[in-house]
């Protein structure tokens, strides 16, 4: 086995004719191959994530791949042996069979082998090397470079692609879990930005220590080889779990140097800390009682009992290594209190010991949009939120304005809107929740008279419902 030695995008895993990738079920077997029409070379690599956890098993930005834990190299089966989330990024395989009779481009590989029942959802992904293991082709089908693994399940059929929920979910929760994932799901404007902090005047103009209990805390403005810039740095003498002293930048709303941001709603940071940290992004909102929103290393949502909301960005967001967070603080707020809205971001306060940069806020365009959510058998529909309430099949009607937009624009794809709005589904099965979306690759070869544009705007809403549901399953797993 060779190391990668360059990378680029991991390409999809359909059920649909006329794909170059193919992986799919059948039997105890996952079939993966490569249409004979399509380009090959001398190595292929299929890349397998079999726990839908980005934070366990290989992975590698600049190829896109986030949590593979198998991966079929020219027919021969390797694990990851990555522990520790450090690891994922270290070329760590492990043989366990494989040199299978069929090759390296078409493979068949038990179930068993991965630990696989007949009901599991998996991502799937392929690249082709030449010789010297350079990259040569990617099988990404939708012509995006930032397209991830695609997801497949055992219960595949031509028409959707059903993703089984955990265990112990109820309709009812997966459903609920659905329309948060799609009221978070904001497009950014990332150009139209406020930058309240980039370390690159070399300064800490504006940073103030707001907890200087115990003495000795410090704020310095550091070159960081890492990021190959300027930062801002805070210390202090470590206890209380290093969270013990407070530092600020800008203030509460309407106190001194408060940033009165009455524009953005989306605020991004990146840090480095290898402790426990507490990060306040202070606000105003329409209805009061938020004074502040507040973001930890845990796992754990809640709103305290004075009225301020905590999002857990999880453990591996104190490994010692850069991350950059990004919040749609409408969203953060409205999972507590759906009828609120922030009216002005005001600034920021960090407890913990250790390195900040780039903290921006943004001006994030909601362009997904929860139409309705029904239920087909029992209750009634409680339009307010638009929660689910007890039944066994729901169906939620969502809409991307742009997109409806840009399909509607040419005359000829008008018919097209026959298909909308988007539909998602959650539904109870053989004593299982499944949430189901829509191929929009099955529906091509119907759609093939339609414009380029049209065929492109309903592959893009296939991928953006397909990410949907993985945040909504992610909310189950982490």
């Amino acid at each position: 086995m060779k190391k990668i030695l360059i990378g680029a995008l991991i390409g999809s895993a359909i059920l649909t004719a006329g794909q170059n990738i193919k992986a799919d079920f059948e039997g105890n077997q996952l079939h993966l191959n490569i249409k004979n029409d399509a380009y090959v070379d001398t190595n292929m690599q299929y890349y397998i994530d079999i726990d839908n956890n980005i934070h366990t098993g290989f992975s590698r930005a600049y190829m896109n791949v986030k949590g593979a834990d198998y991966m079929v190299e020219n027919g021969v089966w390797y694990i990851h042996d990555g522990e520790e989330l450090e690891d994922n990024y270290k070329w760590k395989w492990t043989k366990i069979g494989g040199d299978w009779e069929q090759g390296k481009y078409n493979v068949s590989v038990p179930l068993s082998d991965m630990g696989l029942d007949a009901e599991k959802t998996i991502k799937v992904g392929a690249v082709a090397r030449n010789s010297d293991f350079i990259l040569t082709h990617n099988y990404n089908q939708y012509g995006s470079s930032g397209q991830e693994m695609r997801t497949i399940s055992a219960t595949n059929n031509p028409l959707t692609i059903e993703h089984l929920v955990p265990s112990g979910v109820s309709a009812e929760e997966a459903a609920n879990a659905l329309v948060v994932a799609v009221n978070k799901y904001n497009n950014i404007n990332y150009d139209d930005n406020e930058v309240y902090e980039d370390g690159e005047d070399e300064t800490t103009t504006g940073w103030s220590i707001y907890d200087d209990s115990p003495e000795g805390a410090t704020i310095s403005n550091v070159y960081d080889s890492t990021k190959n810039s300027r930062v801002i740095k805070f210390t202090g003498d470590g206890s209380d779990n290093g969270t013990s002293n407070g530092f600020q930048l800008g203030n509460y709303h309407n106190h001194d140097n408060a940033w009165n941001n009455t524009t953005d709603t989306t605020v991004q940071w990146s840090m480095k800390y290898s402790g426990d940290y507490v990060v306040y992004i202070t606000v105003s909102t329409e209805n009061g009682g938020v004074d502040y929103l507040y973001y930890t290393a845990d796992a754990d949502n809640l709103q305290n009992s004075n009225g301020n909301i905590k999002h857990g960005l999880g453990e591996h967001t104190k490994k010692g290594r850069w991350q950059t967070i990004t919040r749609d603080l409408n969203a953060d707020l409205q999972e507590f209190e759906p009828d609120n809205k922030i009216t002005s971001i005001d600034g920021i306060m960090v407890r913990g010991y250790g390195k900040i940069d780039d903290i921006k806020t943004f001006r994030a365009k909601k362009d997904w949009q929860v139409l309705q959510l029904s239920k087909v058998k029992g209750g009634d529909l409680n339009p307010h939120n638009y929660l689910a309430v007890d039944g066994h099949t729901y169906i939620l009607k969502i809409c991307n304005g742009t997109y409806a937009e840009g399909l509607l624009e040419n005359e000829s794809d008008r018919p097209i809107s026959m298909l909308m709005p988007c539909t998602l589904t959650v539904y109870e099965r053989d004593g299982k929740i499944y949430i189901a979306t829509m191929r929009a690759e099955a529906l091509m070869g119907i759609l093939a008279s339609f414009s380029e544009n049209a065929q492109n705007l309903l592959m893009k809403t296939s991928v953006q419902m397909e990410e949907m549901v993985q945040n909504t399953l992610k909310v189950f797993t982490n």
